[in-house]
């Protein structure tokens, strides 16, 4: 049996734990780039994760409804 590669070895466990929620293609384009680019993406990622929790907490704090908007 032909041993993995350790790109092959992240896409793997990667695809398996997130494959079904992202799809494939995308979780291939991110080990990539993570191969390729190393701390570099790590640090982008986080960023990009960072810039989402803002924007959820927003989303969480902003009233949604005209009602809730008048209190």
């Amino acid at each position: 049996m032909k041993t993995l590669s350790e790109r092959e070895e992240i896409l793997k466990e990667m695809i398996d734990s997130v494959g079904d929620e992202i799809g494939k293609e995308l979780v291939t384009q991110k080990v990539e780039h993570f191969m390729k680019y190393g701390n570099i993406f790590l640090f982008f990622e986080v960023m990009n994760l960072r810039r989402e929790i803002e924007i959820m907490k927003g989303r969480a704090h902003a009233p949604s409804t005209p009602q809730q908007i008048k209190r």
